[in-house]
């Protein structure tokens, strides 16, 4: 009898136990707990080197290498995409890309979802003098300054490997300028102008600034594409 009565209060406990299990997974407010909300897959893309035909400006060699290599750096470094080396796309034929159908067939072959196209679109380079001097004389207290800007704009196109559809676009700008003073010394000896020039510029040259002009459109372009890359995960 006692061995029954054993028997019964333990299967008595494994109900009490397998009833309670599920209401300890409940909160404190008798609900059971929300789900967990996995984040959207980073889309992976492939940055296609720019074109740089279009300012009637000579870019220097593998410019548009160069400026696809920046702009992949600096998403990698946000961390919104999954960005794969653009060695995986075709190498430009005789400095012409292929069309976009076999750009795209080979990028989807290589595992990535969009394939990013981009233009030099803009490209400045500007120099303004301004002269002054004492009592309308150059020579007497003046001098001068010059200033120079560099400019770059980029357009870019995030196209969807399997449709082809284009499903982000941007444009971005960035310049960089610099400025030179002269300072003109001295007076009139008989009649002839006399003295030095003292000179003060600010480090620099025209490949600087056109390097920090290019760094400004990137990083616009980038901050703009990393704010569309939620929507795009969304596909």
């Amino acid at each position: 009898m006692k061995s029954d009565t054993s028997s019964a209060i333990c299967l008595l406990g494994l109900l009490v136990i397998s009833l309670a299990r599920p209401v300890a997974a409940q909160n404190q407010t008798g609900t059971q707990p929300p789900a967990l909300v996995q984040p959207a897959a980073r889309p992976a893309i492939a940055i296609a080197p720019f074109d740089t035909d279009r300012t009637g400006w000579m870019p220097p060699p593998h410019f548009g290498e160069t400026v696809a290599d920046l702009l992949a750096s600096r998403l990698v470094t946000l961390g919104s995409f999954r960005v794969f080396d653009r060695g995986v796309l075709p190498e430009p034929d005789q400095g012409r890309r292929l069309p976009l159908d076999a750009i795209r067939e080979i990028a989807r072959q290589s595992g990535v979802d969009y394939v990013v196209l981009g233009a030099v679109t803009r490209f400045g380079n500007e120099k303004k003098n301004t002269r002054g001097g004492l009592l309308g004389i150059p020579f007497l207290g003046g001098g001068g300054k010059s200033s120079q800007e560099s400019s770059v704009g980029l357009t870019i196109r995030v196209i969807d490997v399997r449709t082809g559809e284009i499903v982000s676009t941007t444009t971005s700008l960035g310049a960089a300028s610099k400025s030179h003073r002269t300072v003109a010394g001295g007076g009139l000896v008989h009649g002839l102008p006399v003295g030095g020039l003292i000179t003060s510029s600010s480090s620099g040259s025209l490949d600087r600034l056109v390097g920090e002009a290019l760094v400004g459109a990137i990083d616009d372009a980038a901050a703009s594409l990393a704010k569309a890359a939620a929507r795009i995960s969304e596909r």
